[in-house]
């Protein structure tokens, strides 16, 4: 190499290559040295081919190459001096009855119209550019520019910052909660062709009115069974699924056998109630669907428990597997430290149910599925 530079520090040459040759090493590996030497010629061949008697071609270690422009050239002229040298590099090499293949990757460095760069340093920016072609993915060409330079200057700037935050001790530990999947809430949401996913805010109303919400509701349940078929199928396990229920689709006397006819697994689907449920007038047969539940092996859990709506007497009858508290209830509570008794006050009916307290699960965010 010092060889070499000597020798081109006057005049500097118009531009320089720096070539590799790629997967080199595997078949210098695979096959033995005398076929990497074989290649070692065979490269050699096609960069003195496609050079002018002008131009210098060394082979300056391992399997690199440089070429030393020492006329006149421009970055059209060394783009497709690239190009032919990386097509004729692919090519396969015959090689005791065997096809050898490897590629090549190139970084060109130009110097300036009155020739100010040094040897030296074109063989230093030859050098950054293969890097880059190199990493952009191979048998491929960079030239070095600005952006290059700023790149790699930026890298040392903040290779130095390392060393100096190491000396320092700047490192810390920022701490990620880690959760357990207990279970999922499918929500629903109207994927619209073109106001994007939108939550039932902005078209509940709209669909009670037109009397579609239980429409929504099976087709919430359908997805939800059908979704959570495909996380069984992937081997990831989701306890329980839970959705929302409407009063209307509670009321519906073919519930019950319209479910039946559906996938469902005993013990891993929840139908979330609104505490407001119990002001509903035809509860005979929302009563009857409720039992109907439970012998499939559906839970039944209140949501926003607190509302003020359910009395002991309806809890007791209905058993929900859980209660989730009203959120502005249990932010209320959180506020009031020193006192407990509003707390106590919501406890008291689900202490009526069981002689076991069930958690009172946060909202969670809804899992997406992905049907594609």
């Amino acid at each position: 190499m010092a060889a070499i530079t000597g020798r081109l520090i006057s005049p500097s040459p118009s531009a320089m290559l720096h070539i590799d040759l790629d997967r080199f090493k595997h078949i210098n590996d695979t096959l033995g040295h005398a076929a990497g030497d074989a290649m070692l010629v065979h490269a050699a061949e096609v960069l003195r081919r496609n050079t002018r008697e002008s131009d210098i071609v060394a082979r300056i270690g391992g399997s690199e190459f440089i070429i030393a422009t020492m006329g006149p050239t421009s970055n059209a002229g060394l783009s497709a001096l690239a190009e032919r040298i990386i097509e004729e590099m692919r090519r396969p090499v015959p090689f005791q009855s065997q096809e050898c293949r490897f590629g090549s990757s190139i970084g060109v460095a130009v110097n300036d119209s009155v020739g100010a760069y040094t040897t030296k340093q074109l063989l230093i920016d030859a050098d950054l550019a293969l890097y880059r072609a190199k990493k952009s993915g191979r048998n491929r060409y960079q030239f070095f520019d600005a952006s290059l330079k700023a790149e790699i200057v930026s890298r040392k700037i903040l290779a130095d910052e390392i060393l100096s935050g190491l000396e320092w001790r700047e490192f810390l530990p920022y701490f990620q909660p880690q959760f357990d999947v207990v279970g999922v809430e499918a929500l629903a949401r109207w994927r619209h062709p073109t106001r994007g996913l939108l939550a039932p805010g902005a078209f509940l109303t709209t669909a009670e009115e037109l009397g579609v919400v239980p429409l929504i509701d099976r087709i919430i349940l359908d997805e939800t069974l059908w979704q959570s078929a495909r996380w069984a199928a992937a081997g990831i396990a989701i306890p329980r699924n839970s959705v929302n229920v409407s009063a209307r689709q509670l009321q519906d006397g073919a519930l019950i056998e319209r479910l039946r006819g559906l996938p469902i697994t005993p013990g891993e689907l929840s139908f979330q109630l609104l505490e407001s449920i119990f002001l509903d007038e035809d509860s005979d047969t929302i009563t009857s669907n409720i039992a109907g539940l439970a012998e499939m092996g559906i839970h039944v859990e209140i949501d926003d428990f607190g509302t003020g709506y359910a009395s002991i007497i309806s809890l007791l009858q209905l058993r929900p597997t859980r209660l989730k508290i009203e959120r502005r209830k249990s932010r209320a509570a959180k506020r009031r430290a020193g006192s407990t008794m509003p707390q106590k006050r919501r406890r008291s009916p689900a202490a009526y149910l069981s002689s076991t307290p069930r958690p009172v699960l946060p909202r969670r965010r809804p899992v997406a599925a992905n049907p594609a």
